[in-house]
C-alpha cells in the first residue's frame, strides 16, 4: 500500500511531515497513525479531500478530523467532530457533532473520489461537492464537518496488501490527498 498525504493552509506556506505509518503486526495490515495539522487561517474557504484507493468490499481507509483536546499526541474517539472515507464497499461520512452519517456504495476496484467543501465568511461548511469517477455521491453538508479548532487527523486502514509510505504535506488549501495501492 503506498500513502500520500498532504494538507496546508491557504495563503501560507506552512507545511508538515506525516508521520512513517507503521508497519501492520496483523494479518490484515490494519494501521493507524495522528498527523497534526492546522486547520487553515481566516483566509480559507475551502477544505478537500481527495482518495484514490483500489477498493475491495472488505478494505477500509478513513480520515478522522477533530482537536486534540488532553493534548496527548493521538485523536482519541471522543475528540472526534467527522469521519470520511471508504468502508464495508462504499464511500461514507459521518459528521458526529451534527448527528449525520451518509453512505454511497461503489464497485470495487480503483475508486477516487474527490470533497470539497465551501465555507462561508464565517468559516461554516455552506456547500459541498463529493464525486466519485465525477458521479456525484448524493452527500450533503452539515455544520460538523469542518471546524477551524481542528489540530489533528487520525488515518486508519485496513485489508491493502503493502505497506504504507507517507509524504510531505504543503500546498494552497486545506486539504488532504491520499492514495492506496
Amino acid at each position: 500500500m503506498a500513502v500520500f498525504m498532504s494538507a496546508a493552509v491557504a495563503h501560507a506556506s506552512v507545511r508538515f511531515v506525516v508521520p512513517q505509518i507503521p508497519e501492520s503486526p496483523y494479518v490484515d495490515g490494519e494501521i493507524s497513525t495522528n498527523i497534526q495539522f492546522c486547520a487553515g487561517d481566516e483566509r480559507s474557504r475551502t477544505f478537500s479531500l481527495s482518495f484514490d484507493i483500489d477498493a475491495t468490499a472488505s478494505n477500509t481507509v478513513q480520515l478522522a478530523f477533530g482537536k486534540d483536546a488532553d493534548a496527548n499526541g493521538e485523536l482519541d474517539w471522543q475528540e472526534i467532530d467527522f469521519l470520511v472515507g471508504w468502508r464495508c464497499g462504499g464511500w461514507f461520512f459521518r459528521d458526529k457533532r451534527a448527528g449525520r452519517e451518509s453512505f454511497a456504495a461503489e464497485f470495487d476496484g480503483h475508486r477516487h473520489m474527490d470533497w470539497r467543501l465551501a465555507l462561508d465568511k464565517s468559516r461554516r461548511p455552506s456547500s459541498l461537492s463529493a464525486t466519485d469517477a465525477d458521479q456525484s455521491l448524493g452527500f450533503a453538508h452539515s455544520q460538523g464537518m469542518f471546524r477551524q479548532e481542528w489540530d489533528m487527523a487520525r488515518l486508519f486502514a485496513r485489508g491493502f496488501a503493502q505497506s504504507a509510505s507517507p509524504a510531505l504535506g504543503g500546498v494552497l488549501e486545506p486539504g488532504f490527498s491520499l492514495i492506496m495501492r
